[in-house]
């Protein structure tokens, strides 16, 4: 595999690839020393030239892990520090909208029919389960103490989370 270094900006936290292999888009933080305050950002690397483009996804956020839809048509960026979960238009590259989640959104990951999104929410005892029609927030799943990386089985059936507090 050939490699280059891109620079990217403090405290990396996600990084996907679009489906199209185009871009690949990657989350971090940067601290803006005019406000005195932390900044989420989106960046979108240009695979074919390295070109870039990023928005700013509000103060004190603290990205964390992201996913694109199967589709290509929007991005989804955990915001820890806002318990909000981040909705990306890529076609405009925009921010859509703010999904409340729960308690320090962490990771994220779409189901393979691409009809939910789940959000792990570190600081309570539960996984987001939003529709993607709607992006309204159906459930929330009770699984173990402090969940952090979450997967999905091929098939969607299965939701697994892990939970470090609970050693599981």
């Amino acid at each position: 595999f050939p490699s280059h270094d891109i620079g990217i900006g403090e405290g990396g936290a996600g990084i996907a690839v679009d489906h199209a292999g185009k871009y690949i888009y990657v989350s971090f933080a940067n601290y803006d020393l005019d406000k005195a305050a932390w900044h989420s950002i989106l960046k979108r690397i240009t695979l074919s030239d390295s070109s870039s483009k990023q928005i700013d996804l509000g103060a004190n956020a603290i990205p964390g892990k992201l996913a694109i839809s199967k589709n290509d048509q929007f991005a989804y960026v955990c915001c820890s520090g806002t318990n909000k979960l981040a909705r990306i238009d890529l076609a405009t590259f925009a921010k859509a909208q703010d999904i409340g989640v729960g308690a320090n959104p962490i990771d994220v990951v779409i189901s393979p029919d691409d009809l939910f999104v789940y959000v792990s929410n570190h600081s309570a005892t539960t996984v987001s389960m939003i529709i993607r029609s709607t992006h309204v927030v159906e459930k929330h799943i009770t699984v173990g103490t402090n969940p952090q990386g979450i997967a999905i089985s091929d098939d969607g059936l299965s939701l697994y989370a892990v939970n470090p507090a609970d050693y599981t």
